[in-house]
């Protein structure tokens, strides 16, 4: 045999492709032979069994030769000898003439023969040399394996179907295919290369135990689903069994999964791929492959088998499919099938109704939640849905797509939403359930009556009219504030109020009296009025006005004096009553009484007249000062006395006699007049008479003359009589004689 270089391992197809073309430039063949001679002499040598069987001890190799001379030469000499492994002869033969021309030799395997140390076994060779009369001519060697031990070896070559490495069932033998088998050191360049029968079947029966190589040279158009080159060792006495798988030059499977947020089955813009979803495939062939998606959300199955496949996938929690979760397709050679699956991400929509006492938009303790209120939502992509609250205020859909979502409560009456009764949010399966919370305020009416409570008792009557213009403040237990303005009815109406309890608190205007305070505290229920009523007593001042009206006019002139130390007494329609006494100007002042009819009484001074009484009334107004003055005269007295001035000296002496019956005038400048007749003694008192200036005149019968000036301007003073004296005589003319007579008789007046 012609020793082989060493082999180059490779699983490349490339490779394997190429070893069998230098496998076919160095092969031994097992029962072949090969020479080395002239031109003309050649010589066929073989060895039975050959070199593919070992022979142990007690068995025989059969060498068989023959010589074809060149012709025209005589054969002169053949040699045949056996070489053990190190190259000492153990059998030499030497042929004369022709005698050696033909020749079988029977070698057997001394039954004491045991292995070299340090070999697995052995290598003989035998040979023959031939010598023609031209001299040596040709030489040829066969070999063949010694061996103590022997096993056999059997190589399958298979078709897998369904690449998967291993012989399934139903996968047939592949015919035809080469191998090689290369020796195990130090015979490395021994290489035996043969076919697998029709059954894919190869087998050696009896070789040299040890370890071997065997390579597969994979047939175009296939690829190995093993590996190439396998490393085997036979056992003494053992079959050592080698299989290998072949397929077709296969195809690939690309999965690609994506999430359908619309569930419309098909990839669109702005839809993200989805990783870590699981997926079988079957193909027809019985392999059968397995993975999940990677981020990309694609899955690759490389060298899967050609023919239908089946894949299903396994549908992750919180998912919908969008595509059918099992798909058929057809695998080609060299090609790659891409199947493309579509999910739609679930997640869970929770909504949350609750009364938020305080509208801080957060549940405290004690807002409990609100149950039977109707909610629907909607999302992009047109779902809708609805519900009512539970006892617990909530509501929940269980596998929804992700996606945005717009919820919409149906507001109860009489409540408010804190934020908005339209709320979104982003409904995200890897976040948990979307939880949409609804903060609603419980309503009810607080009405305000501010009125005027004439009479103080704090209850509005008929005639108590309201109050408007004025400032309230409200307040509720959350520090929430609100404030109105009484109307022209007294009233302020606050429809939409959180209900609590509430503090209302009235700006008091000016000349008020708050009959039941300026606070007060209700509490608000929901579709419910509250009223607070707040009565306020309107008020005035009162001055009250003392002065001496001089002329009597009522008006205070110039020149017209107050008068203090007067005592006035004041009573008002609602019976009460009060005093003061007049200051040094006069005046005494009531600050805010409540508005009404007040009646003043004054305590007259002695000899003083009232001019327009001395009791008066007014009606007290609203912010208004009422001013009653009390304009007062003082009095005094006038006497007139007229007697006979007989003697004509201005002076009533004590002969001369009071008149009686004689008018006598007054008047003073303020139009005060008056008349009266002397008495018996000559008198006339006038009592009670405005203080001031008066002008007295005596009325004279004719003939009859003043003695004393008349009329007289006398002064009236305070609580004092101006007395005047008027005389007069009567005088008759006589010729040359003047004569004093008794007064007439005065004609009553």
């Amino acid at each position: 045999m012609i020793p082989l270089p060493p082999p180059i391992p490779s699983r490349f197809r490339v490779l394997v492709r190429g070893l069998i073309a230098l496998a076919s430039l160095l092969i031994l063949f097992t029962l072949g032979y090969f020479s080395v001679a002239a031109p003309s002499a050649t010589i066929g040598l073989s060895a039975s069994p050959g070199a593919t069987i070992a022979i142990r001890p007690g068995e025989s190799e059969i060498i068989s030769w023959t010589i074809i001379p060149s012709p025209n030469q005589d054969p002169i000499q053949t040699r045949f000898f056996i070489a053990n492994q190190n190259g000492e002869i153990l059998v030499d033969k030497v042929f004369t003439d022709s005698n050696g021309l033909q020749g079988v030799y029977t070698y057997t395997l001394p039954l004491t023969y045991t292995v070299p140390v340090g070999l697995p076994f052995e290598r003989y060779v035998a040979q023959i040399d031939y010598t023609s009369t031209v001299g040596w001519e040709a030489e040829a060697k066969a070999a063949f394996f010694v061996s103590r031990d022997t096993g056999s070896l059997r190589i399958l070559k298979f078709n897998d179907l369904n690449l998967n490495g291993q012989r399934d069932p139903g996968e047939p033998g592949q015919p035809h295919v080469t191998f090689l088998l290369r020796f195990p050191e130090p015979f490395t360049r021994t290489v035996f290369q043969s076919q697998v029968n029709a059954e894919g079947i190869l087998i050696y029966q009896r070789l040299a135990t040890g370890v071997y190589t065997i390579t597969e040279l994979p047939p175009p158009g296939y690829v190995p689903t093993t590996p190439v080159t396998r490393i085997v060792e036979i056992r003494s006495n053992e079959m050592t069994e080698a299989s290998f798988g072949n397929a077709q030059a296969p195809g690939h499977l690309d999965i690609f999964k994506f999430l359908d947020r619309n569930a419309n089955g098909q990839y669109d813009p702005g839809e993200s791929p989805l990783g870590g979803v699981y997926y079988e495939g079957r193909g027809d062939c019985g392999q059968v492959m397995t993975g999940t998606t990677g981020s990309d959300g694609h899955l690759t199955w490389f060298t899967v088998c050609e023919g239908p496949w089946t894949i299903t996938e396994t549908v992750p929690a919180h998912f919908r499919p969008t595509t059918p979760t099992v798909v058929t397709t057809t695998v080609n050679s060299s090609l790659t099938s891409t199947i493309t699956y579509g999910n739609q991400a679930l997640g869970d929509l929770i909504i949350f109704k609750f009364e938020d006492l305080d509208g801080d938009g957060m549940q405290d303790p004690g807002e409990d939640p609100w149950p039977d209120i109707p909610m629907n939502y909607e999302n992009e992509f047109g779902d809708a849905d609805s519900c009512v609250t539970d006892s617990q205020g909530e509501c929940t859909f269980s596998d929804l797509p992700d996606g945005v979502y717009t919820v919409t409560e149906t507001l109860p009456p009489n409540s408010i939403p804190v934020t908005s009764r339209v709320l979104t949010g982003t409904l995200d399966h890897t976040q948990g359930p979307l939880t949409i919370t609804f903060a609603n305020r419980k309503l009810g009416y607080l009405e305000i009556l501010k009125f005027k409570d004439l009479n103080g008792d704090g209850r509005r009557q008929t005639n108590e009219p309201g109050w408007p213009g004025v400032l309230m403040q409200v307040t509720n237990e959350y520090q929430e504030n609100y404030n109105c303005v009484t109307d022209d009815h007294g009233l302020c109406l606050f429809l939409d109020m959180p209900r609590g309890f509430y503090t209302v608190t009235e700006i008091l205007p000016p000349y008020a009296q708050a009959v039941a305070g300026t606070q007060m505290t209700t509490t608000v229920s929901q579709s419910g009025l509250s009223l607070v009523v707040f009565p306020n007593r309107p008020l005035g001042d009162l001055k009250l006005l003392k002065f001496e009206d001089i002329n009597g006019n009522g008006v205070q002139d110039q020149g017209e004096p107050r008068w203090p130390g007067i005592t006035i007494t004041v009573n008002s329609e609602y019976g009460d009553t009060f005093s003061c006494v007049t200051d040094a100007q006069g005046e005494c002042t009531f600050l805010g009484l409540p508005i009404g009819v007040y009646t003043a009484t004054e305590t007259l001074p002695p000899d003083v007249r009232p001019v327009f009484g001395s009791v008066l009334t007014t009606t007290l107004q609203y912010a208004i000062t009422s001013t009653i003055p009390f304009p007062n005269q003082r009095l005094g007295a006038l006497s007139p006395h007229v007697f006979w001035d007989i003697d004509g000296d201005g002076t009533q002496d004590p002969s001369e006699p009071n008149q009686p019956g004689y008018t006598v005038t007054y008047q003073n400048p303020y139009g005060n007049t008056g008349a009266a007749v002397t008495d018996n003694q000559g008198d006339i008192l006038w009592p009670n008479l405005p203080v001031g200036p008066y002008t007295t005149t005596l009325q004279l019968p004719n003939g009859c003359v003043a003695t004393t000036a008349n009329p007289v301007v006398a002064d009236v003073i305070y609580q004092q009589t101006a007395y005047l004296q008027f005389g007069y005589r009567c005088l008759l003319y006589l010729p040359m004689v003047l004569r004093d007579y008794p007064p007439p008789t005065p004609t009553p007046t």
